[in-house]
């Protein structure tokens, strides 16, 4: 029987080269050594092998803020040209903080050992997140251009599904308005900055805020997003990811001489909730390890998709036992009419034997 698919949260992780189109047709495009590869493609190669083992390491070995021990390391969703994108269901906020930490230190791990390599490329990262199974969908890839139900709902969105998705995200697609922001919202990353979506900065600014970690936030005014919250001005905010120390040096003293500051975390998060509020942006719902889950704090979008998706399940529920009632009823009525010609012939043999008894006596008399 189907089951109304829960409300999840994942976070999505995208780590992209940089450089790699000028490093392609420069120093990339020397051979290796003995072969008739380029260069650039064992190390596009080893970008996507190394990084995802690197990011299970520094998962392995962060420390954990409160416990986020049942929390899983993110997963490869998909790699597009020289990006790789992670996905996982988060379990609580301290498990967000843990991922997001976790990513952090593999860009500066990763970004050294191309340094040290004298390779000509650093990485670069965001993070956002996507509330499921409304607004944004789940689909399996199989059934990506399959049609499905043409009602506004339907029952194609299943809890199974959804769990599938969790664990084996590669065999699906996330769509939807969420996952194209994040998409967006990459185009201000850079190699000293992890770019935030407005939902991760909102919730990764509310544990440091009660100190479950340290992100050094940067709030760099608002832009427009093609797309996105229908193209007004949109909050530009990253965690600083500076990983050389001279860099360092200069961005503080170039802060002290123009009077910036880093966004304080409980700011950053009041900011945040009145702009949500201002545009009609929908916070996303996520536990801290110790809360208990509360249903009426889910989002109103996810409320209203389970009240038609419970609705619809019932008149499907109601229709198979109307089908299920006519079949019985048909198969009864067959009973009846093959009973009924099996008394006919019964009769007529009957009369035929009282008649021919009939005849009998009558002859005798």
């Amino acid at each position: 029987m189907p089951v109304c698919p829960q409300y999840r949260l994942r976070l999505f992780l995208s780590v992209d080269l940089v450089g790699s189109t000028a490093y392609k047709a420069g120093k990339g495009k020397d051979l290796v050594e003995r072969t008739a590869r380029q260069r650039w493609v064992d190390e596009t190669r080893h970008f996507y092998r190394e990084f995802p083992k690197s990011l299970q390491r520094e998962f392995d070995k962060t420390p954990i803020s409160g416990d986020a021990s049942e929390g899983l390391c993110p997963q490869v969703w998909k790699t597009v040209g020289d990006e790789i994108i992670f996905c996982i269901r988060l379990v609580h906020s301290q498990h967000m903080g843990r991922c997001v930490w976790a990513f952090i230190r593999t860009l500066e791990y990763y970004s050294r050992f191309l340094e040290a390599s004298k390779i000509e490329l650093d990485v670069k990262g965001v993070a956002w997140t996507a509330a499921f199974p409304a607004p944004n969908i789940t689909v399996p890839i199989a059934l990506k251009h399959v049609e499905v139900d043409a009602s506004p709902i339907g029952l194609q969105d299943h809890e199974p599904i959804e769990q599938e998705g969790d664990k084996e995200p590669s065999r699906f697609e996330f769509l939807g308005k969420e996952i194209d922001a994040g998409f967006r919202v990459a185009k201000n990353a850079s190699s000293d900055r992890l770019a935030l979506s407005l939902e991760a900065a909102y919730l990764l600014s509310d544990i440091c805020a009660l100190g479950d970690y340290t992100f050094v936030f940067t709030y760099e005014g608002r832009e427009a997003l093609k797309g996105v919250i229908g193209g007004r001005p949109y909050p530009v905010i990253s965690i600083d990811t500076e990983r050389r120390s001279f860099r360092r040096e200069v961005r503080a003293f170039e802060q002290s001489i123009s009077g910036d500051k880093e966004a304080k975390p409980h700011l950053l998060k009041t900011f945040l909730d009145a702009f949500m509020k201002d545009e009609k942006i929908e916070p996303p719902y996520l536990l801290r390890k110790s809360e208990a889950f509360e249903d009426h704090k889910l989002p109103e979008t996810y409320r209203t998709f389970r009240k038609f998706w419970l609705e619809e399940q019932k008149e499907d529920d109601q229709r198979t036992k109307v089908e299920e009632q006519s079949e019985d009823e048909t198969a009864q009525h067959n009973d009846n009419a093959s009973i009924t010609e099996t008394d006919a012939e019964s009769l007529a043999a009957i009369k035929a034997s009282a008649d021919e008894l009939f005849n009998r006596f009558r002859d005798q008399h």
